[in-house]
């Protein structure tokens, strides 16, 4: 009793899944540290002084005022200041309503979930590729298969075409075509071994697990999915929405305090509106708005993925020559064709589900998705 025990399509998925479930985590907690509420812009902002300043000369005022018990004119002379005079201490400024960094806020969190949408559509798409690298590794493998079986009865047929030859019921010209044939399929097996071997060292390495056994659903068709561009828009329209606020009026919350040896009070507080000039900001905030609009207008397409019908014909193609390889070979057991045309039936038909291969591996190899690498500018 012979168990044979083939691993099918789903533990392939779920083996793929779980190799790149670690890595992806690590990614999305990334994306959430790099495209966070930007660090530090709502927080109160603290800072630390010291002054010292020299006063010479000394600064006073003379004043002159009448003894009315002497009736005389004198004069007094008024200091007005220190010579040397220190302050230090340490004050905060907080600017809550400043809209400019309300719209960065809400443009971080959409970039956030966009570039989460990008890695969720770009593993979708990988799974996918995945699904049609498999196909194509049976594809290889039965092309290989096909050719095995023709070059396994090629060699017998040669010990019977020699006899033929010598006694010359085939002519050297038929001799030749055989061995064209038969050099050519040899040929055309080395190189999709090749491939094959590259491909199934490419999918056990990424799965680490044997693929020597498959077992692939029937009903596939390939379906790459798209980014949804539409997040990226917004977070950009947020960004250049706020670049553009440059001029907005910026209101200040602040108090101070010191210590010293001046006379004045040692804390005071309020409020206090800026309205900044900054050329550029304005020149940033113009480039943002031109970052939206080249976006905004740029042309989206999809590529429509499908694949050939004549990669599912290779079944009736098969059975139909079947059916002609049983006629010819009752033809050439009655006399009524040769063993070289005969021959040259069956290479005919392989021949023809071999280019239904490459038909089908073309076929596969143009469905496989594009994995999106989407940056900002």
């Amino acid at each position: 009793m012979v168990l044979l025990i083939c691993i099918t399509e789903d533990s392939v998925i779920k083996l793929f899944d779980k190799k790149i479930l670690e890595d992806t985590v690590s990614i999305f907690r990334d994306i959430k540290n790099i495209y966070d509420v930007p660090k530090g812009e709502l927080f109160p902002k603290l800072y630390l002084f010291y002054d010292e300043n020299f006063i010479t000369p000394l600064p006073s005022i003379t004043v002159q005022y009448i003894d009315t018990i002497n009736l005389r004119l004198l004069s007094k002379e008024i200091e007005l200041g220190y010579p040397h005079w220190k302050r230090w201490g340490f004050g905060i400024y907080w600017n809550p309503l400043n809209p400019q960094v309300i719209l960065s806020i809400k443009a971080h969190q959409v970039r956030r979930e966009y570039m989460k949408e990008v890695i969720r559509t770009n593993l979708e798409n990988l799974r996918m590729n995945l699904r049609i690298s498999l196909r194509m590794l049976v594809v290889l493998d039965s092309t290989i298969n096909l050719l095995d079986s023709a070059l396994t009865l090629g060699k017998k047929m040669r010990y019977i075409l020699d006899t033929l030859k010598e006694v010359r019921r085939i002519t050297d010209k038929e001799y030749l075509e055989f061995e064209v044939n038969y050099e050519g399929f040899k040929e055309m097996r080395r190189k999709f071994k090749e491939i094959y071997e590259i491909l199934k060292d490419s999918l056990e390495g990424i799965l680490s697990v044997s693929l020597d056994t498959l077992h692939l659903k029937e009903d596939f068709k390939p379906h790459c999915k798209r980014v949804d561009d539409s997040l990226k828009l917004k977070s950009l329209r947020y960004s250049y929405l706020s670049e553009n606020l440059w001029w907005f009026p910026k209101l200040y919350l602040f108090g101070e305090t010191w210590n010293g040896n001046i006379k004045a009070p040692s804390t005071i507080y309020g409020f206090r509106v800026v309205l900044e000039f900054d050329e550029t900001k304005r020149l940033l905030g113009k480039a943002a708005k031109s970052i939206y609009n080249i976006e905004r207008a740029r042309p989206k397409y999809e590529k429509v993925k499908t694949l050939r019908r004549s990669g599912y014909e290779l079944g009736k193609v098969r059975e139909i020559y079947d059916k002609l390889l049983k006629v010819s070979r009752k033809l050439y057991e009655e006399g009524a064709i040769s063993y070289s045309e005969y021959l040259g039936i069956y290479y005919s038909y392989v021949e023809v589900r071999v280019n239904m291969f490459k038909d089908l591996l073309s076929s596969l190899e143009e469905s496989l998705c594009e994995i999106t690498d989407q940056t900002y500018p």
